[in-house]
Protein backbone atom coordinates (compact mmCIF):
# COMPACT_ATOMS: atom_id res chain seq x y z
CA UNK A 1 0.00 0.00 0.00
CA UNK A 2 1.24 3.50 -0.83
CA UNK A 3 0.07 7.06 -0.29
CA UNK A 4 0.44 10.34 -2.14
CA UNK A 5 3.72 11.85 -0.99
CA UNK A 6 4.69 15.38 -0.05
CA UNK A 7 6.95 17.09 -2.54
CA UNK A 8 10.40 17.91 -1.21
CA UNK A 9 11.52 21.51 -1.47
CA UNK A 10 14.29 21.99 -4.02
CA UNK A 11 16.86 24.73 -3.76
CA UNK A 12 18.56 24.24 -7.13
CA UNK A 13 16.32 25.43 -9.96
CA UNK A 14 19.04 25.49 -12.59
CA UNK A 15 18.29 23.98 -15.97
CA UNK A 16 20.35 24.10 -19.13
CA UNK A 17 17.61 25.52 -21.34
CA UNK A 18 18.10 26.35 -25.00
CA UNK A 19 15.35 28.37 -26.61
CA UNK A 20 14.46 27.34 -30.15
CA UNK A 21 12.53 29.07 -32.88
CA UNK A 22 11.43 27.99 -36.35
CA UNK A 23 10.40 30.51 -38.98
CA UNK A 24 8.23 28.85 -41.61
CA UNK A 25 6.92 29.77 -45.05
CA UNK A 26 3.63 28.68 -46.53
CA UNK A 27 3.93 27.36 -50.07
CA UNK A 28 1.17 25.50 -51.92
CA UNK A 29 -0.74 24.76 -48.70
CA UNK A 30 2.33 23.30 -46.93
CA UNK A 31 4.60 24.88 -44.31
CA UNK A 32 8.37 24.63 -44.66
CA UNK A 33 11.07 25.59 -42.14
CA UNK A 34 13.16 28.32 -43.78
CA UNK A 35 15.03 29.62 -40.72
CA UNK A 36 15.92 28.44 -37.22
CA UNK A 37 17.50 29.96 -34.14
CA UNK A 38 18.92 28.46 -30.93
CA UNK A 39 19.62 30.76 -28.01
CA UNK A 40 20.96 30.65 -24.46
CA UNK A 41 22.31 33.91 -23.08
CA UNK A 42 23.91 32.27 -20.01
CA UNK A 43 26.00 29.99 -22.22
CA UNK A 44 26.51 32.85 -24.68
CA UNK A 45 25.12 30.71 -27.50
CA UNK A 46 23.27 32.09 -30.49
CA UNK A 47 23.00 29.98 -33.64
CA UNK A 48 20.83 30.91 -36.56
CA UNK A 49 20.64 29.91 -40.20
CA UNK A 50 18.22 30.11 -43.08
CA UNK A 51 17.94 29.28 -46.76
CA UNK A 52 19.78 32.54 -47.47
CA UNK A 53 22.69 30.87 -49.29
CA UNK A 54 20.64 28.29 -51.11
CA UNK A 55 19.09 28.59 -54.53
CA UNK A 56 15.40 27.80 -54.61
CA UNK A 57 13.97 27.05 -58.00
CA UNK A 58 11.30 24.40 -57.49
CA UNK A 59 9.01 23.10 -54.75
CA UNK A 60 11.17 19.98 -54.55
CA UNK A 61 14.21 22.21 -53.86
CA UNK A 62 12.29 23.87 -51.06
CA UNK A 63 11.20 20.56 -49.52
CA UNK A 64 14.67 19.01 -49.71
CA UNK A 65 16.56 22.06 -48.47
CA UNK A 66 14.09 22.64 -45.63
CA UNK A 67 14.70 19.09 -44.40
CA UNK A 68 18.46 19.68 -44.64
CA UNK A 69 18.04 22.84 -42.56
CA UNK A 70 16.23 20.85 -39.85
CA UNK A 71 19.00 18.22 -39.95
CA UNK A 72 21.51 21.00 -39.41
CA UNK A 73 19.42 22.25 -36.49
CA UNK A 74 19.47 18.78 -34.86
CA UNK A 75 23.21 18.43 -35.43
CA UNK A 76 23.77 21.78 -33.74
CA UNK A 77 21.67 20.65 -30.77
CA UNK A 78 23.81 17.51 -30.37
CA UNK A 79 26.98 19.59 -30.75
CA UNK A 80 25.83 21.94 -27.98
CA UNK A 81 25.32 19.01 -25.64
CA UNK A 82 28.68 17.44 -26.52
CA UNK A 83 30.83 20.57 -26.63
CA UNK A 84 29.47 21.99 -23.37
CA UNK A 85 29.38 18.58 -21.62
CA UNK A 86 25.76 18.99 -20.57
CA UNK A 87 24.00 16.03 -18.95
CA UNK A 88 20.41 16.81 -19.87
CA UNK A 89 19.88 20.07 -21.75
CA UNK A 90 16.31 21.03 -22.60
CA UNK A 91 15.56 22.42 -26.06
CA UNK A 92 12.29 24.25 -25.74
CA UNK A 93 9.86 25.63 -28.31
CA UNK A 94 6.66 27.55 -27.77
CA UNK A 95 4.01 25.29 -29.34
CA UNK A 96 6.32 22.35 -29.95
CA UNK A 97 3.47 19.86 -29.48
CA UNK A 98 1.14 21.18 -32.16
CA UNK A 99 3.56 22.69 -34.67
CA UNK A 100 7.35 22.49 -34.40
CA UNK A 101 7.39 18.78 -33.49
CA UNK A 102 5.91 17.84 -36.87
CA UNK A 103 8.94 19.17 -38.72
CA UNK A 104 11.40 17.45 -36.39
CA UNK A 105 9.59 14.11 -36.42
CA UNK A 106 9.28 14.20 -40.20
CA UNK A 107 13.03 14.76 -40.48
CA UNK A 108 13.89 12.06 -37.94
CA UNK A 109 11.74 9.58 -39.81
CA UNK A 110 13.99 9.95 -42.85
CA UNK A 111 17.22 9.08 -40.98
CA UNK A 112 18.36 5.75 -39.59
CA UNK A 113 20.92 7.24 -37.16
CA UNK A 114 18.26 8.34 -34.66
CA UNK A 115 15.86 6.65 -32.26
CA UNK A 116 13.17 8.74 -30.68
CA UNK A 117 10.36 8.35 -28.20
CA UNK A 118 7.80 10.79 -26.94
CA UNK A 119 5.26 11.08 -24.18
CA UNK A 120 1.87 11.81 -25.67
CA UNK A 121 -1.68 11.77 -24.39
CA UNK A 122 -4.82 12.69 -26.32
CA UNK A 123 -2.85 13.89 -29.37
CA UNK A 124 -0.61 16.16 -27.29
CA UNK A 125 3.17 15.61 -27.32
CA UNK A 126 4.48 16.52 -23.87
CA UNK A 127 8.12 15.58 -24.37
CA UNK A 128 10.26 14.13 -27.13
CA UNK A 129 13.63 12.44 -26.60
CA UNK A 130 15.92 11.94 -29.59
CA UNK A 131 18.67 9.31 -29.22
CA UNK A 132 21.74 8.58 -31.28
CA UNK A 133 21.28 5.03 -32.49
CA UNK A 134 24.96 4.20 -32.08
CA UNK A 135 24.84 5.34 -28.44
CA UNK A 136 21.30 5.55 -26.96
CA UNK A 137 22.73 7.04 -23.76
CA UNK A 138 23.35 10.22 -25.74
CA UNK A 139 20.05 12.02 -26.27
CA UNK A 140 18.29 15.36 -26.60
CA UNK A 141 15.08 16.46 -24.86
CA UNK A 142 12.55 18.69 -26.61
CA UNK A 143 9.81 20.40 -24.59
CA UNK A 144 6.89 22.77 -25.12
CA UNK A 145 6.58 25.98 -23.07
CA UNK A 146 3.01 26.50 -24.31
CA UNK A 147 1.81 23.53 -22.25
CA UNK A 148 3.04 25.38 -19.14
CA UNK A 149 1.52 28.73 -20.11
CA UNK A 150 -1.51 27.97 -22.32
CA UNK A 151 -1.28 31.44 -23.86
CA UNK A 152 0.70 33.16 -26.64
CA UNK A 153 3.96 34.70 -25.43
CA UNK A 154 2.75 38.16 -26.50
CA UNK A 155 0.16 38.11 -23.70
CA UNK A 156 2.92 38.22 -21.06
CA UNK A 157 4.85 41.27 -22.31
CA UNK A 158 2.79 43.83 -20.39
CA UNK A 159 2.62 41.67 -17.24
CA UNK A 160 6.41 41.44 -17.02
CA UNK A 161 6.92 45.05 -18.19
CA UNK A 162 8.83 44.03 -21.30
CA UNK A 163 8.81 46.85 -23.86
CA UNK A 164 10.19 44.87 -26.80
CA UNK A 165 7.83 43.35 -29.34
CA UNK A 166 7.69 40.09 -31.23
CA UNK A 167 8.19 40.61 -34.94
CA UNK A 168 6.38 38.99 -37.84
CA UNK A 169 7.82 38.32 -41.25
CA UNK A 170 5.91 38.13 -44.51
CA UNK A 171 7.39 36.53 -47.59
CA UNK A 172 6.79 37.56 -51.15
CA UNK A 173 3.79 35.69 -52.54
CA UNK A 174 6.21 33.83 -54.79
CA UNK A 175 8.72 32.39 -52.32
CA UNK A 176 11.32 31.85 -55.04
CA UNK A 177 11.52 35.58 -55.83
CA UNK A 178 12.78 36.49 -52.36
CA UNK A 179 16.28 37.99 -52.44
CA UNK A 180 19.28 37.74 -50.12
CA UNK A 181 18.32 40.86 -48.18
CA UNK A 182 14.91 39.25 -47.54
CA UNK A 183 16.58 36.35 -45.76
CA UNK A 184 18.84 38.74 -43.81
CA UNK A 185 15.69 40.40 -42.50
CA UNK A 186 14.23 36.97 -41.80
CA UNK A 187 17.21 35.93 -39.68
CA UNK A 188 17.06 39.22 -37.76
CA UNK A 189 13.37 38.58 -37.07
CA UNK A 190 14.12 35.05 -35.86
CA UNK A 191 16.92 36.28 -33.56
CA UNK A 192 14.69 38.99 -32.10
CA UNK A 193 11.91 36.49 -31.40
CA UNK A 194 14.05 33.75 -29.89
CA UNK A 195 15.73 36.26 -27.54
CA UNK A 196 12.37 37.66 -26.51
CA UNK A 197 11.09 34.11 -26.01
CA UNK A 198 13.85 33.52 -23.45
CA UNK A 199 13.17 36.84 -21.71
CA UNK A 200 9.44 36.13 -21.35
CA UNK A 201 9.79 32.50 -20.29
CA UNK A 202 12.57 33.24 -17.80
CA UNK A 203 10.37 35.93 -16.23
CA UNK A 204 7.47 33.47 -16.08
CA UNK A 205 9.67 30.75 -14.52
CA UNK A 206 10.87 33.22 -11.89
CA UNK A 207 7.30 34.30 -11.18
CA UNK A 208 6.16 30.69 -10.59
CA UNK A 209 9.25 30.04 -8.45
CA UNK A 210 8.60 33.11 -6.29
CA UNK A 211 4.92 32.30 -5.85
CA UNK A 212 5.16 28.55 -5.13
CA UNK A 213 8.84 27.54 -4.66
CA UNK A 214 8.43 25.29 -7.71
CA UNK A 215 10.79 24.68 -10.60
CA UNK A 216 8.44 25.11 -13.54
CA UNK A 217 10.38 22.75 -15.81
CA UNK A 218 10.00 19.85 -13.38
CA UNK A 219 6.50 19.67 -14.87
CA UNK A 220 5.24 18.85 -18.34
CA UNK A 221 1.91 20.68 -18.06
CA UNK A 222 -0.13 23.01 -15.89
CA UNK A 223 -2.02 20.06 -14.41
CA UNK A 224 1.22 18.47 -13.17
CA UNK A 225 2.29 21.91 -11.88
CA UNK A 226 -1.00 22.09 -9.97
CA UNK A 227 -0.26 18.73 -8.34
CA UNK A 228 3.25 19.83 -7.32
CA UNK A 229 1.96 23.09 -5.84
CA UNK A 230 -0.56 21.13 -3.76
CA UNK A 231 1.94 18.48 -2.61
CA UNK A 232 4.64 21.00 -1.69
CA UNK A 233 2.61 23.76 -0.06
CA UNK A 234 -0.76 22.40 1.08
CA UNK A 235 -0.88 18.61 1.44
CA UNK A 236 -1.03 17.43 5.07
CA UNK A 237 -0.09 13.76 4.78
CA UNK A 238 -0.12 13.20 8.53
CA UNK A 239 -3.67 14.50 8.98
CA UNK A 240 -5.23 13.49 5.65
CA UNK A 241 -3.17 10.72 3.99
CA UNK A 242 -4.35 9.96 0.45
CA UNK A 243 -4.07 6.33 -0.61
CA UNK A 244 -2.90 5.50 -4.14
CA UNK A 245 -5.37 2.75 -5.03
CA UNK A 246 -4.09 -0.22 -7.01
CA UNK A 247 -5.42 -3.48 -8.42
CA UNK A 248 -9.01 -4.42 -7.61
CA UNK A 249 -9.51 -1.42 -5.31
CA UNK A 250 -8.55 0.98 -8.11
CA UNK A 251 -10.78 -0.79 -10.63
CA UNK A 252 -13.69 -0.83 -8.16
CA UNK A 253 -13.55 2.90 -7.39
CA UNK A 254 -12.77 3.93 -10.97
CA UNK A 255 -16.08 2.33 -11.98
CA UNK A 256 -17.80 5.07 -9.95
CA UNK A 257 -15.97 7.92 -11.70
CA UNK A 258 -18.29 9.87 -14.01
CA UNK A 259 -18.36 13.49 -15.12
CA UNK A 260 -21.13 16.06 -15.27
CA UNK A 261 -24.56 15.41 -16.72
CA UNK A 262 -25.94 17.38 -19.67
CA UNK A 263 -29.74 17.34 -20.03
CA UNK A 264 -32.33 18.98 -22.25
CA UNK A 265 -35.68 19.36 -20.55
CA UNK A 266 -37.38 21.76 -22.98
CA UNK A 267 -35.85 22.48 -26.42
CA UNK A 268 -36.92 26.12 -26.85
CA UNK A 269 -36.40 28.98 -24.39
CA UNK A 270 -37.86 32.43 -25.06
CA UNK A 271 -37.02 35.29 -22.68
CA UNK A 272 -34.95 33.44 -20.10
CA UNK A 273 -31.64 33.42 -18.23
CA UNK A 274 -28.27 31.72 -18.66
CA UNK A 275 -26.15 31.06 -15.53
CA UNK A 276 -22.74 29.46 -14.90
CA UNK A 277 -21.33 28.51 -11.49
CA UNK A 278 -18.11 30.23 -10.46
CA UNK A 279 -15.50 27.43 -10.21
CA UNK A 280 -17.81 24.54 -9.35
CA UNK A 281 -15.15 21.85 -8.84
CA UNK A 282 -12.85 24.08 -6.75
CA UNK A 283 -15.89 25.07 -4.66
CA UNK A 284 -16.63 21.38 -4.01
CA UNK A 285 -12.99 20.67 -3.16
CA UNK A 286 -12.86 23.53 -0.66
CA UNK A 287 -16.10 22.80 1.19
CA UNK A 288 -16.76 19.05 1.16
CA UNK A 289 -15.17 16.05 2.87
CA UNK A 290 -12.98 13.81 0.72
CA UNK A 291 -12.11 10.09 1.13
CA UNK A 292 -8.79 9.84 3.02
CA UNK A 293 -6.76 7.16 4.75
CA UNK A 294 -6.64 3.48 3.87
CA UNK A 295 -9.69 2.17 2.04
CA UNK A 296 -11.23 -0.75 3.93
CA UNK A 297 -12.84 -3.44 1.74
CA UNK A 298 -16.20 -4.72 3.01
CA UNK A 299 -17.51 -7.77 1.14
CA UNK A 300 -20.78 -8.34 3.02
CA UNK A 301 -23.29 -5.72 1.96
CA UNK A 302 -25.76 -6.81 4.63
CA UNK A 303 -23.45 -5.36 7.31
CA UNK A 304 -23.28 -1.92 5.69
CA UNK A 305 -25.58 0.89 6.77
CA UNK A 306 -25.65 3.61 4.09
CA UNK A 307 -26.57 6.34 6.58
CA UNK A 308 -23.27 6.08 8.52
CA UNK A 309 -21.01 4.90 5.67
CA UNK A 310 -18.46 7.05 3.79
CA UNK A 311 -16.83 5.62 0.69
CA UNK A 312 -17.91 3.68 -2.38
CA UNK A 313 -20.65 1.08 -2.73
CA UNK A 314 -21.68 -1.56 -5.24
CA UNK A 315 -25.49 -1.38 -5.27
CA UNK A 316 -28.54 -2.61 -7.12
CA UNK A 317 -30.76 0.42 -7.87
CA UNK A 318 -34.52 0.74 -8.21
CA UNK A 319 -36.03 4.06 -9.30
CA UNK A 320 -39.64 4.08 -10.52
CA UNK A 321 -40.87 7.24 -8.77
CA UNK A 322 -43.88 9.11 -10.15
CA UNK A 323 -43.31 12.16 -7.97
CA UNK A 324 -42.75 15.63 -9.47
CA UNK A 325 -38.98 15.49 -8.83
CA UNK A 326 -38.77 12.32 -10.94
CA UNK A 327 -38.76 14.67 -13.94
CA UNK A 328 -35.17 15.30 -12.87
CA UNK A 329 -33.58 11.90 -12.00
CA UNK A 330 -30.23 12.36 -10.29
CA UNK A 331 -28.26 9.09 -10.35
CA UNK A 332 -26.09 8.73 -13.47
CA UNK A 333 -25.49 5.70 -15.66
CA UNK A 334 -23.06 5.51 -18.57
CA UNK A 335 -24.75 4.50 -21.82
CA UNK A 336 -22.27 3.58 -24.61
CA UNK A 337 -24.51 5.24 -27.23
CA UNK A 338 -25.88 8.24 -25.33
CA UNK A 339 -23.11 8.97 -22.85
CA UNK A 340 -24.02 9.87 -19.26
CA UNK A 341 -27.77 9.64 -18.59
CA UNK A 342 -30.04 9.62 -15.52
CA UNK A 343 -32.63 6.90 -16.18
CA UNK A 344 -35.55 5.35 -14.38
CA UNK A 345 -35.64 1.59 -13.94
CA UNK A 346 -33.52 -1.12 -12.32
CA UNK A 347 -29.75 -1.49 -12.67
CA UNK A 348 -26.54 -2.13 -10.77
CA UNK A 349 -23.52 0.13 -10.35
CA UNK A 350 -20.80 1.51 -8.08
CA UNK A 351 -21.34 4.98 -6.59
CA UNK A 352 -19.95 7.40 -4.02
CA UNK A 353 -21.89 7.05 -0.77
CA UNK A 354 -22.87 10.74 -0.53
CA UNK A 355 -24.52 10.61 -3.95
CA UNK A 356 -26.47 7.51 -2.86
CA UNK A 357 -27.61 9.26 0.33
CA UNK A 358 -28.87 12.19 -1.74
CA UNK A 359 -30.56 9.86 -4.25
CA UNK A 360 -32.27 8.01 -1.40
CA UNK A 361 -34.01 11.27 -0.43
CA UNK A 362 -35.23 11.56 -4.04
CA UNK A 363 -36.97 8.17 -3.85
CA UNK A 364 -34.25 5.75 -4.99
CA UNK A 365 -34.09 2.29 -3.36
CA UNK A 366 -30.83 0.33 -2.98
CA UNK A 367 -29.57 -3.13 -2.16
CA UNK A 368 -25.91 -2.96 -1.06
CA UNK A 369 -23.55 -5.75 -2.21
CA UNK A 370 -20.12 -4.52 -1.06
CA UNK A 371 -18.13 -1.38 -0.36
CA UNK A 372 -14.79 0.32 0.26
CA UNK A 373 -14.90 2.51 3.36
CA UNK A 374 -12.72 5.60 3.91
CA UNK A 375 -12.21 8.20 6.57
CA UNK A 376 -13.14 11.73 5.61
CA UNK A 377 -11.58 15.19 5.70
CA UNK A 378 -11.35 18.54 3.91
CA UNK A 379 -8.11 17.90 2.06
CA UNK A 380 -8.16 20.86 -0.33
CA UNK A 381 -9.67 23.72 1.67
CA UNK A 382 -6.51 25.80 2.10
CA UNK A 383 -5.24 25.11 -1.42
CA UNK A 384 -8.46 26.33 -3.04
CA UNK A 385 -8.84 29.30 -0.69
CA UNK A 386 -5.34 30.61 -1.38
CA UNK A 387 -5.43 29.95 -5.13
CA UNK A 388 -8.84 31.54 -5.59
CA UNK A 389 -7.74 34.68 -3.72
CA UNK A 390 -4.65 34.74 -5.92
CA UNK A 391 -6.82 34.47 -9.03
CA UNK A 392 -8.85 37.52 -7.95
CA UNK A 393 -5.62 39.40 -7.22
CA UNK A 394 -4.35 38.87 -10.78
CA UNK A 395 -7.72 39.44 -12.45
CA UNK A 396 -7.52 40.61 -16.08
CA UNK A 397 -3.88 39.54 -16.40
CA UNK A 398 -2.49 36.38 -18.05
CA UNK A 399 -1.84 34.94 -14.58
CA UNK A 400 -5.57 34.90 -13.86
CA UNK A 401 -6.11 32.37 -16.65
CA UNK A 402 -3.14 30.27 -15.53
CA UNK A 403 -4.26 30.19 -11.90
CA UNK A 404 -7.77 29.27 -13.06
CA UNK A 405 -6.33 26.30 -14.96
CA UNK A 406 -4.28 25.29 -11.91
CA UNK A 407 -7.45 25.47 -9.80
CA UNK A 408 -9.56 23.42 -12.20
CA UNK A 409 -7.02 20.80 -13.28
CA UNK A 410 -5.94 19.37 -9.92
CA UNK A 411 -8.98 17.12 -9.49
CA UNK A 412 -8.48 15.63 -12.95
CA UNK A 413 -4.84 14.92 -12.16
CA UNK A 414 -5.98 12.55 -9.41
CA UNK A 415 -8.08 10.69 -11.99
CA UNK A 416 -5.18 9.89 -14.33
CA UNK A 417 -4.34 6.30 -15.12
CA UNK A 418 -1.31 5.26 -13.07
CA UNK A 419 0.38 3.75 -16.12
CA UNK A 420 2.57 6.14 -18.09
CA UNK A 421 2.75 5.21 -21.77
CA UNK A 422 5.15 6.63 -24.32
CA UNK A 423 5.69 6.10 -28.04
CA UNK A 424 8.88 4.79 -29.66
CA UNK A 425 9.43 4.93 -33.42
CA UNK A 426 11.88 2.34 -34.74
CA UNK A 427 13.46 1.48 -38.04
CA UNK A 428 11.68 -1.53 -39.56
CA UNK A 429 14.94 -3.53 -39.34
CA UNK A 430 15.64 -2.71 -35.68
CA UNK A 431 14.62 -6.09 -34.26
CA UNK A 432 16.90 -5.76 -31.23
CA UNK A 433 15.13 -2.73 -29.78
CA UNK A 434 11.71 -4.08 -30.74
CA UNK A 435 12.38 -7.40 -29.03
CA UNK A 436 13.63 -5.62 -25.91
CA UNK A 437 10.40 -3.61 -25.72
CA UNK A 438 8.26 -6.72 -26.25
CA UNK A 439 10.28 -8.67 -23.70
CA UNK A 440 10.39 -6.16 -20.83
CA UNK A 441 7.55 -3.64 -21.30
CA UNK A 442 3.78 -3.62 -21.30
CA UNK A 443 2.74 -2.96 -24.90
CA UNK A 444 -0.40 -1.00 -25.75
CA UNK A 445 -0.18 -1.01 -29.56
CA UNK A 446 2.16 -1.73 -32.47
CA UNK A 447 1.79 -0.16 -35.90
CA UNK A 448 3.88 -1.22 -38.91
CA UNK A 449 4.58 1.37 -41.61
CA UNK A 450 6.60 1.02 -44.81
CA UNK A 451 9.97 1.58 -43.15
CA UNK A 452 9.08 2.26 -39.50
CA UNK A 453 7.50 0.57 -36.50
CA UNK A 454 5.49 2.68 -34.01
CA UNK A 455 5.30 1.08 -30.56
CA UNK A 456 3.21 2.53 -27.74
CA UNK A 457 4.39 1.06 -24.46
CA UNK A 458 4.81 1.61 -20.74
CA UNK A 459 7.81 3.91 -20.30
CA UNK A 460 9.02 1.75 -17.40
CA UNK A 461 9.87 -1.95 -17.69
CA UNK A 462 7.09 -4.14 -16.29
CA UNK A 463 7.96 -5.39 -12.79
CA UNK A 464 5.56 -8.30 -13.27
CA UNK A 465 7.30 -9.35 -16.49
CA UNK A 466 10.76 -8.98 -14.98
CA UNK A 467 9.86 -11.08 -11.95
CA UNK A 468 8.36 -13.82 -14.10
CA UNK A 469 11.31 -13.86 -16.51
CA UNK A 470 13.75 -14.14 -13.62
CA UNK A 471 11.65 -16.84 -11.94
CA UNK A 472 11.61 -18.88 -15.15
CA UNK A 473 15.38 -18.35 -15.64
CA UNK A 474 14.93 -16.49 -18.94
CA UNK A 475 17.09 -13.64 -17.62
CA UNK A 476 19.95 -13.55 -15.13
CA UNK A 477 20.36 -11.25 -12.12
CA UNK A 478 22.53 -8.82 -14.07
CA UNK A 479 19.85 -8.28 -16.75
CA UNK A 480 17.15 -8.10 -14.10
CA UNK A 481 19.00 -5.39 -12.15
CA UNK A 482 19.89 -3.54 -15.35
CA UNK A 483 16.21 -3.27 -16.29
CA UNK A 484 15.26 -2.22 -12.77
CA UNK A 485 17.80 0.58 -12.98
CA UNK A 486 15.86 1.98 -15.94
CA UNK A 487 12.78 2.52 -13.82
CA UNK A 488 11.83 6.17 -13.71
CA UNK A 489 10.34 6.58 -10.25
CA UNK A 490 8.75 9.89 -11.23
CA UNK A 491 6.43 7.97 -13.55
CA UNK A 492 4.64 6.42 -10.57
CA UNK A 493 1.98 9.08 -10.44
CA UNK A 494 0.43 10.41 -7.27
CA UNK A 495 -3.05 9.47 -8.42
CA UNK A 496 -6.11 8.87 -6.26
CA UNK A 497 -9.25 8.10 -8.24
CA UNK A 498 -11.36 8.20 -5.05
CA UNK A 499 -10.81 11.96 -4.84
CA UNK A 500 -11.77 12.66 -8.46
CA UNK A 501 -14.86 10.46 -8.23
CA UNK A 502 -16.09 12.08 -5.00
CA UNK A 503 -15.57 15.60 -6.43
CA UNK A 504 -17.64 14.92 -9.57
CA UNK A 505 -20.30 13.17 -7.46
CA UNK A 506 -20.64 16.15 -5.11
CA UNK A 507 -20.83 18.46 -8.16
CA UNK A 508 -23.72 16.47 -9.63
CA UNK A 509 -25.54 16.66 -6.28
CA UNK A 510 -24.99 20.42 -6.11
CA UNK A 511 -26.35 20.98 -9.63
CA UNK A 512 -29.35 18.71 -9.05
CA UNK A 513 -30.47 20.77 -6.04
CA UNK A 514 -31.04 23.72 -8.37
CA UNK A 515 -32.86 21.65 -11.00
CA UNK A 516 -35.66 20.61 -8.63
CA UNK A 517 -36.32 24.13 -7.30
CA UNK A 518 -40.05 24.90 -7.77
CA UNK A 519 -39.56 28.66 -8.29
CA UNK A 520 -38.34 28.35 -11.88
CA UNK A 521 -38.15 25.86 -14.74
CA UNK A 522 -34.87 24.49 -16.09
CA UNK A 523 -34.70 24.14 -19.87
CA UNK A 524 -31.10 22.95 -20.28
CA UNK A 525 -28.35 22.03 -17.81
CA UNK A 526 -24.68 21.26 -18.22
CA UNK A 527 -21.91 20.29 -15.79
CA UNK A 528 -21.94 23.76 -14.24
CA UNK A 529 -24.59 25.81 -16.07
CA UNK A 530 -28.36 26.32 -16.22
CA UNK A 531 -30.83 27.90 -18.63
CA UNK A 532 -34.01 28.97 -16.78
CA UNK A 533 -37.22 30.86 -17.49
CA UNK A 534 -36.94 33.01 -14.32
CA UNK A 535 -34.01 34.63 -12.48
CA UNK A 536 -32.30 32.71 -9.69
CA UNK A 537 -32.54 34.11 -6.14
CA UNK A 538 -30.08 36.94 -5.44
CA UNK A 539 -28.65 34.95 -2.52
CA UNK A 540 -27.02 32.43 -4.87
CA UNK A 541 -25.89 34.86 -7.60
CA UNK A 542 -22.53 36.65 -7.60
CA UNK A 543 -20.03 37.75 -10.23
CA UNK A 544 -17.03 36.52 -8.24
CA UNK A 545 -17.98 34.44 -5.16
CA UNK A 546 -16.82 30.85 -5.57
CA UNK A 547 -19.68 28.36 -5.82
CA UNK A 548 -22.33 30.95 -6.68
CA UNK A 549 -24.01 31.45 -10.05
CA UNK A 550 -22.84 34.12 -12.45
CA UNK A 551 -25.37 35.55 -14.90
CA UNK A 552 -23.94 35.00 -18.39
CA UNK A 553 -26.79 36.90 -19.97
CA UNK A 554 -30.50 37.42 -20.40
CA UNK A 555 -31.70 35.16 -23.18
CA UNK A 556 -33.90 36.43 -26.01
CA UNK A 557 -34.13 32.97 -27.57
CA UNK A 558 -32.28 29.68 -27.24
CA UNK A 559 -32.65 26.38 -29.10
CA UNK A 560 -31.34 23.10 -27.69
CA UNK A 561 -30.94 20.21 -30.14
CA UNK A 562 -28.73 17.82 -28.18
CA UNK A 563 -26.16 17.90 -25.38
CA UNK A 564 -23.46 20.43 -26.31
CA UNK A 565 -25.41 21.39 -29.46
CA UNK A 566 -27.39 24.61 -29.13
CA UNK A 567 -27.64 28.29 -30.06
CA UNK A 568 -28.34 31.32 -27.88
CA UNK A 569 -29.29 34.89 -28.80
CA UNK A 570 -28.93 37.23 -25.82
CA UNK A 571 -30.95 40.40 -25.30
CA UNK A 572 -27.82 42.53 -25.80
CA UNK A 573 -27.28 41.04 -29.27
CA UNK A 574 -24.51 38.59 -28.39
CA UNK A 575 -24.71 35.13 -29.93
CA UNK A 576 -23.45 31.78 -28.63
CA UNK A 577 -23.18 28.62 -30.71
CA UNK A 578 -22.20 25.34 -29.04
CA UNK A 579 -21.46 22.43 -31.36
CA UNK A 580 -19.08 19.99 -29.69
CA UNK A 581 -16.86 18.12 -32.15
CA UNK A 582 -17.54 20.55 -35.01
CA UNK A 583 -15.04 23.22 -36.04
CA UNK A 584 -15.91 26.71 -34.91
CA UNK A 585 -17.82 28.68 -37.54
CA UNK A 586 -19.11 25.60 -39.36
CA UNK A 587 -22.52 25.76 -37.63
CA UNK A 588 -24.70 28.86 -37.25
CA UNK A 589 -27.99 29.59 -35.48
CA UNK A 590 -30.03 28.76 -38.58
CA UNK A 591 -28.42 25.32 -38.75
CA UNK A 592 -29.44 24.73 -35.12
CA UNK A 593 -33.03 25.77 -35.85
CA UNK A 594 -33.16 23.59 -38.96
CA UNK A 595 -31.97 20.60 -36.96
CA UNK A 596 -34.50 21.24 -34.20
CA UNK A 597 -37.54 21.92 -36.36
CA UNK A 598 -36.77 19.64 -39.29
CA UNK A 599 -39.63 17.30 -40.10
CA UNK A 600 -37.35 14.90 -42.01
Amino acid sequence: MSFVTNLKLKTNFNNDIFYCYFETALHKSNYYVVCYSIYNNKQNILITNSLIKLKLKTTEDLKRLSLELISEFLNNCFDIKLNHKLSNPIFIFHNFSYFSSFFILENLGKHDKYLFKFINRENTIYKCNVFLKKDPRFFLTFRDSFLLMQLPLEKFLLLFKITKKFKTFTFDTNLFLNKKNTFNELENTSINNVKLFQEVFDAYKTCISNMFNINLLDNLSLSSLSMDIFRLNFYNKEKYPIEILKGTKEIYVRSSYMGGITDIYKPTLINGYHYDINSLYPYIMMNFDMPVGKGEILTDGNTINLDNFFGFLDVSVIYLSLKKQSDYPCLPVYDPNKGLISPKGIWRGIYFSEELKYAKKQGYIFKIHSGIKFKQGKVFHEFIKVMYEMRLKYKKTPLEGIIKLILNSLYGRFAMQSTDFCTTILDIKDETTLNSLLFFHEIKSIQYLTDKIIVKHNSNPSIEKLNQLKKDNYIDSHTYNLQLSKMNKSNFFNVAIQLASSITSYARIEMHKYKVNQNYNVFYSDTDSLFTDKPLPDSIVSEKDIGKFRLEGKVKEAFFVAPKLYSVLYEDGRKLIKAKGINKGKVDEQDIKDLLFSTK
